[in-house]
């Protein structure tokens, strides 16, 4: 049965209106201004804090790692808008946008009309890509290389002018010093560049056409995978290592069947996380099994039309998948969002090869829609701005009923927001005391709380508390046991299909002396791990220092009335 192909004007029209609306969610998170989260802080006081050539040069403090582009992006940023949460998120938000209209030309280029539609549109509405317009990561910039670099190979394949070859060479280049996942990327499509000769032009003349394009993309990407691995100290490394492990293969064969390493990894990303939880970048679609089914079916199909363009797109997740079995690079979560450009290009690939069937024009809709309905609902239903950790809308509400003599206890997660924001809010820093760090010891914690026995007025600030430490429940309990609790209040973690702690406040009077005879710190009963649980305090963002809050330990404390 033939059918009409729907007028040119309309599917400009609808991708229009598509793009439109994918440009204004991004703007809508952006505009939110949410606050800083614990790992965002541990890149923003590297910028904050080091001059231009330490930032760029010396190797990052707090268990960072970053591309030097970024890292000279974020700093110009800070230095035109000042130390503030505007600067800081510039950059990501503008590479967001960016990608949203260079992933469309590439899926123009690559895909039919129907097929095109259906990826930008899964491209526009993608949760993660909303999510990370506020992030002071590179997650936006690693979207961003990937889907220009799959652009500048494209069209590396037709240039026949030397402006032409000299302007891809350039950003080809450059894209791997903005994203270190870029430079997977860009090795990729040096080796997909060398093969994708055009039917009809001969393979000597192809090669000296493209070979000077693809050594610089090489030598570039190849510098910038040098320099990423200089700028790493041991500890660092080991760090990330043991903090990404289950994103590399299992050391044994036991452990790789027991997980189905990798498709735990891919389900997790596709579908809602899994059961371990702690991931954010998730698409939330339901059955992740038949996705990833569709987009193996569209590779194929397109690997039938055309095999260069299907190198084109499964290439980088091959190499991701190589470098992960070398344990090399991290298959898992946030750090696999930049090959989310190839799984919806491989979406698409199925809806063009569907639309292709003998099927009436309402099946090819109604598969289109069941694909898309997914995405589209679950934005509509939890729509941006997405906030994780909101200590700002605390602090201002906790600023607005704290009293003269009212102290502020901060518990350890809550210190880095709160040592940035308490100048930017004009808060009296010499009310606010710093708790330590002491995961898997809940006892220690309890003694930071005992040295405020006898105050009327303690405000205890509290977010990033660990589930698994139950380091909340222990502290609320014994606050609970020894004094009154007079005031509540708590804005939740909204960041979608993503779960989250939130950010609380809580006011108790620890000055009845009845009171404090319930309980004390030693005999306490705790729910939490003993101290041989204890890690993590000494890597990673946790050692995120609050120079500028006295210290409740070795601090010197206001006297009790």
């Amino acid at each position: 049965m033939s059918r009409r192909a729907a007028p040119a004007w309309l599917h400009v029209g609808i991708i229009a209106f598509v793009l439109i609306a994918g440009a204004a969610l991004r703007i809508s998170q952006f505009v939110a201004n949410p606050s800083l989260w614990f790992d965002e802080i541990a890149v923003a006081r590297n910028v904050f804090d080091r001059p231009l050539g330490a930032l760029l040069f010396e190797p990052l403090d707090y268990g960072q790692t970053a591309p030097p582009g970024f890292l000279l992006a974020e700093k110009t940023a800070t230095l035109l808008l000042g130390r503030t949460d505007w600067g800081l998120r510039l950059f990501p938000f503008l590479a967001s946008l960016a990608s949203l209209f260079v992933f469309a030309h590439l899926a123009g280029r690559l895909l039919s009309a129907a097929g095109a539609l259906v990826s930008i549109t899964l491209f526009a509405f993608a949760f993660p890509l909303i999510y990370f317009v506020t992030q002071t990561k590179q997650y936006s910039s690693d979207v961003l290389a990937s889907v220009g670099l799959m652009v500048c190979a494209y069209h590396l394949r037709t240039a026949t002018s030397a402006s032409q070859r000299l302007l891809l060479a350039s950003l080809g280049a450059a894209l791997p010093w903005f994203s270190q996942a870029g430079t997977l990327v860009a090795i990729a499509m040096c080796a997909v560049s060398l093969v994708m000769r055009p039917s009809g032009e001969q393979w000597n003349s192809y090669r000296r056409r493209v070979g000077p394009v693809v050594a610089a993309w090489a030598v570039s990407s190849l510098g910038a995978m040098l320099f990423a691995v200089s700028m790493m100290t041991p500890e660092t490394r080991t760090y990330l290592q043991r903090f990404w492990s289950t994103g590399f293969l299992p050391v044994t064969f036991a452990a790789a069947m027991e997980t189905w390493w990798p498709w735990d990894q891919v389900r997790a990303f596709i579908g809602t996380g899994g059961a371990g939880g702690g991931r954010i970048s998730v698409l939330a679609y339901p059955m992740p099994a038949v996705y990833f089914g569709i987009a193996c079916g569209g590779l194929y199909a397109i690997w039938r039309r055309d095999r260069a363009i299907a190198w084109l797109i499964a290439s980088p997740p091959l190499l991701t998948l190589t470098a992960a079995v070398a344990r090399q690079y991290p298959f898992s979560d946030r750090l696999i969002v930049f090959l989310l450009p190839c799984f919806l290009l491989a979406i698409g690939g199925f809806v063009e090869w569907f639309r292709r069937l003998p099927a009436s024009r309402l099946a090819v809709t109604a598969v289109s829609v069941a694909m898309l309905a997914p995405a589209v609902y679950g934005i509509a239903r939890t729509p941006p701005p997405y906030h994780t950790a909101p200590i700002k809308r605390v602090l201002a509400t906790l600023e607005s009923q704290r009293l003269e003599g009212d102290s502020v206890y901060v518990f350890y997660g809550a210190v880095p927001a709160v040592d940035i924001y308490v100048d930017q809010l004009g808060l009296d820093r010499a009310a606010y005391y710093a708790g330590g760090c002491h995961r898997g010891d809940n006892r220690r914690y309890l003694q930071e709380l005992d040295s405020f026995r006898g105050h009327e007025r303690l405000w205890f600030v509290l977010t990033h508390a660990l589930p698994q430490f139950r380091e909340r429940e222990d502290m609320l309990r014994y606050l609970d046991a020894i004094g009154r609790r007079q005031n509540t209040f708590s804005v939740p973690t909204e960041r979608g299909p993503v779960a989250g702690t939130p950010a609380e406040a809580f006011l108790y009077d620890l000055s009845d002396p009845v009171r404090l005879q319930r309980a004390t710190v030693d005999s306490f009963s705790l729910e939490g791990p003993n101290p041989q649980a204890r890690r993590g305090c000494a890597e990673g963002p946790a050692t995120v220092s609050a120079l500028q809050l006295t210290s409740v330990e070795g601090g010197s404390l206001p006297s009790s009335p």
